[in-house]
């Protein structure tokens, strides 16, 4: 899947970041029984999507009804760094404009790049999360970042979903 995602990716405007849109909503529930995409031929990536959901549904309380936003496959070569931020904001609109927060799901493709580690600030950790590991977070409350890679490539796949507390901005063709 790695090696499929660094063939196929995307320019980036960050310095040192490529991207792979993978796609969101319209993959994930167009339809009853998903075909395999170029880059997910076994539906593994799909499983971990809706493996995360049911993981973080069933351990965890929400304030209202759960959607994935989008997925994308992004790339950190040799100098990108992700400065501390929260994901407080969707399309420049502030949250309460939206009804939502976003929770951020992430699963690590590669671990042989130096540097790169996933921080939180403000709990003072620090994370280098093996391939294969999934990082669920809510990216609108945990203030987070990614510290400068030194060496390597640092891919992972990441999903956002949105908690929706407005009822009436859900689009129910979305809800998981």
């Amino acid at each position: 899947m790695a090696s499929y995602f660094l063939k196929n990716m995307e320019e980036d405007p960050r310095e040192g970041y490529s991207t792979f849109g993978i796609g969101g909503k319209e993959y994930f529930f167009e339809e009853v029984n998903p075909k395999p995409k170029p880059y997910d031929p076994n539906m593994k990536l799909y499983d971990m999507i809706h493996f995360g959901y049911k993981f973080f549904m069933e351990n965890y309380p929400i304030y209202g009804d759960f959607e994935l936003n989008r997925s994308h496959a992004n790339f950190m070569f040799k100098d990108a760094i992700l400065h501390d931020h929260k994901d407080d904001r969707n399309f420049n609109e502030p949250i309460e404009t939206l009804g939502s927060k976003t929770h951020v799901l992430g699963l690590f493709l590669t671990d042989d790049y130096e540097g790169g580690e996933l921080v939180f600030g403000d709990y003072s950790i620090s994370l280098k999360p093996e391939v294969g590991d999934l990082v669920f977070f809510p990216g609108y409350y945990t203030r987070h970042g990614v510290n400068k890679v030194t060496s390597g490539v640092r891919i992972n796949i990441l999903s956002h979903y949105f908690d929706i507390i407005d009822r009436s901005k859900i689009n129910p063709a979305y809800s998981m």
